[in-house]
């Protein structure tokens, strides 16, 4: 029931959608808390009649994926190639360019079963290959071919023989090279918490309780006659709950922040907030003046207190334990929600504007593992131009991982997915690319700790067959400059590895 003017469609839907917000973040169950309730109103009329009318975002259906973004209908999924279909794409396209061992005739539906069949073997072989660099050896690619000959051998009474049958050991051989020279060895490694984190508080006084000295507020409201200057005044009457112990009126504030456990910490606050009310009692004429001023400032005075118990506050760290269980893993190719599957973009290309970057799907890299990319921010996508760069000439190849790569949680059941893995002719890096207020986040070091515990592991594991050491590298998103070096930000922001007792 709007008390204003409603001059336009944009004011009247801009306060309908103010109302439509649901006050708890979510539907509560309580229909006069879900509902909103539009009181008659000509405009309000119009523009709910319009939100019937066919074609409205209100009778279409709207999904909000887990990273945020909104799909409506007439979206579509958009895969990127496997390593198979790669493979065999880049022989149709380039035959001069092919590996050596492979035979001419990839294109046949029987050499492309062949390939088909050996990538689900090697994938299949994840748990007893030590390192991806194996499937080089002559010893494991022949052991490869047996296997591929026995699935894709022709079923009784088929015509075997009628169809000259391509070389299954050139093929295996080709293909497995390729894997090998194509992706990103990533261990599985599996990183678990071993605890959960616990906050407490060390006992202490609160300290300049002299400066506290907040007045009761008057219960009444001047009203002042515009044309006469004639002035009144009214009683107003506060709809609040009325505690039984003057500290509540401060613990209900304290316990809202979610680093203090009521359980754990009741003493302390009922201690502090008995600080706290002396203060005002040794100022104030009565209960109800102190009453006044807890019910109208209590969330500042609590505030005040909080702040003193955050210097006297510690955590008990999370323990992870870790194990090797691959020691590789093909690369799984990603798929992709799109409104049109032809507007693939340059990642060269920014999007304008920049907030839109997570809608798109990108293609255009020399050295990104997989044929096309998602980005979640621009500083990512900037950070994709900077290692496919000609000028990053010591990076080999690069990926972003998908959701199942990395087994890494960093508290029960919450996964840590990183952003990016880059192999260069040294060392393989994880890299994460966060907003430099967000460095200090707790959930942001919980991730970064559980990460380097991982890269410890892995180091220890490369240890075994002289493979290349991982380093974790969070970069704040003010970092990724058009002059920034790989080099450069791996040496300023990469963090020390963690390897703990398996």
């Amino acid at each position: 029931m709007p008390l204003r003017a409603s001059a336009s469609d944009i004011l009247t839907e801009q306060t309908l959608g103010r109302g439509l917000r649901l006050p708890y973040g979510k539907r509560t169950g309580d229909d006069a808390v879900d509902t909103l309730t539009v009181i008659a109103h000509d405009r309000f009329h119009e523009v709910i009649n319009k939100a019937k009318e066919p074609g409205s975002i209100v009778l279409k259906s709207v999904e909000i994926d887990a990273d945020g973004n909104v799909w409506r209908e007439g979206t579509v999924e958009l895969s990127s190639p496997s390593i198979a279909e790669t493979f065999v794409a880049g022989f149709a396209e380039s035959p001069q360019a092919a590996y050596s061992g492979a035979p001419k005739d990839l294109e046949s539906s029987q050499a492309q079963t062949i390939v088909a069949v050996t990538a689900q073997v090697i994938k299949q072989m994840e748990r007893e290959l030590p390192n991806l660099a194996q499937l080089k050896s002559p010893d494991i690619q022949a052991k490869i071919a047996k296997r591929v000959e026995e699935l894709t051998r022709p079923v009784q009474g088929t015509l075997d023989g009628v169809l000259e049958r391509p070389d299954v050991g050139k093929i295996v051989g080709a293909f497995a090279d390729y894997v090998a020279d194509t992706t990103i060895e990533i261990p599985q490694i599996v990183v678990l918490p071993t605890s959960d984190v616990t906050f407490s508080f060390r006992d202490f006084d609160l300290a300049n309780l002299d400066t506290i000295a907040p007045q009761p507020l008057s219960d009444e409201i001047i009203i002042e006659q515009m044309r006469t200057g004639q002035r009144l005044t009214i009683a107003r009457t506060m709809a609040v709950v009325r505690e039984e112990r003057l500290e509540d009126y401060l613990v209900v504030h304290l316990i809202d922040y979610e680093q203090v456990d009521y359980d754990a910490n009741a003493d302390l606050l009922y201690k502090l907030s008995g600080q706290m009310i002396e203060r005002l009692r040794s100022y104030l004429p009565d209960k109800d003046a102190i009453e006044n001023v807890l019910i109208h400032q209590g969330k500042a005075l609590a505030r005040f207190i909080f702040d003193q118990m955050m210097k006297h506050y510690e955590e008990t760290p999370t323990r992870y334990r870790a194990r090797v269980s691959r020691g590789y893993q093909v690369l799984e190719p990603p798929s992709f929600k799109v409104t049109d599957p032809k507007a693939v973009r340059d990642f060269r290309a920014p999007v304008v504007p920049a907030s839109d970057t997570r809608r798109h799907v990108f293609d255009g890299f020399k050295r990104c593992a997989c044929p096309r990319q998602s980005f979640q921010s621009d500083e990512e996508r900037r950070f994709a131009v900077l290692i496919d760069s000609d000028h990053e000439a010591d990076v080999i190849r690069w990926v972003k991982p998908g959701r199942k790569q990395f087994q890494i949680e960093y508290q029960r059941a919450e996964r840590y997915e990183p952003d990016f893995v880059v192999e260069t002719k040294t060392e393989k890096l994880i890299v994460e690319i966060k907003a430099k207020s967000e460095l200090t986040d707790s959930i942001v070091m919980a991730k970064a700790k559980a990460a380097r515990t991982w890269v410890g592991h892995a180091n220890a594991h490369a240890q075994t067959y002289s493979g290349k050491p991982w380093r974790y590298v969070l970069i704040p998103h003010d970092a990724v400059l058009a002059n920034a070096t790989l080099a450069g930000l791996a040496g300023k922001f990469a963090q020390t590895a963690i390897l703990t007792e398996a």
